[in-house]
Order: C-alpha cells, then sequence, then structure tokens
C-alpha cells in the first residue's frame, strides 16, 4: 500500500504532516527513524494486538493516524489524535522481535 496519512490531500500534505510529527516527537526527547510503518501486530500484557494506520485502535478507542520506529529501534510509536498528533505522548510500543510484526508501506 501506498504511503498515506489520514485527512490530508494526497502526498505532498501527508509528507507535510508525517515530518512535522517526526518533529514534534523530537522536541519532546523522542527521536525516530525515517521508516514508513502501516501496520503492527504486537503482544503487550499477554494480549494480541493490531494497529494499522487509518484504522481504530479499541485499546485506546481512537484511530492510529502515524506510526513511527524509535530511533533506538526497541520502541514504536504510536500516534493518534490525542497521543502524539494534537497532543500528549505517543502510545509506546515495546519492539521485541518474538512478539511483534511491523508492515511498512510500499517504498514506491
Amino acid at each position: 500500500m501506498k504511503f498515506y496519512v489520514p485527512y490530508t490531500n494526497g502526498e505532498k500534505e501527508a509528507e507535510k504532516i508525517w515530518t512535522g510529527v517526526r518533529a514534534f516527537l523530537i522536541e519532546q526527547g523522542l527521536s525516530t527513524t525515517e521508516r514508513r510503518i502501516r501496520k503492527v501486530y504486537f503482544r503487550q500484557n499477554g494480549s494480541d494486538y493490531e494497529v494499522e494506520v487509518g484504522k481504530m485502535f479499541g485499546k485506546l478507542r481512537e484511530e492510529t493516524i502515524i506510526i513511527l520506529e524509535a530511533a533506538h529501534r526497541k520502541l514504536i510509536y504510536l500516534c493518534t489524535p490525542n497521543r502524539g498528533i494534537v497532543r500528549g505522548d505517543p502510545y509506546l510500543i515495546g519492539a521485541h522481535p518474538t512478539e511483534t510484526y511491523v508492515v511498512d508501506f510500499d517504498r514506491f
């Protein structure tokens, strides 16, 4: 699937929002890689979850807007309107090799 950010009009606007969210996180001391993540399957506290850009994350009852990988690659930052986009810190997902599977957006 081609890279997008929900509620944006085209690639240029999606890029602007994605870059802005990364800058917001960096200001909070949370640097990220440039990886474009579309979906994450993960286990947390014995429960399995799936989060995908543009879809609701039931645990938070919010739509996933952007998913970013922490620069140290041990965390995934899940950004929703109230967690990392408009305000607040992103929802943290531990990136454990045996309990986390990440799907990237297509490169082209």
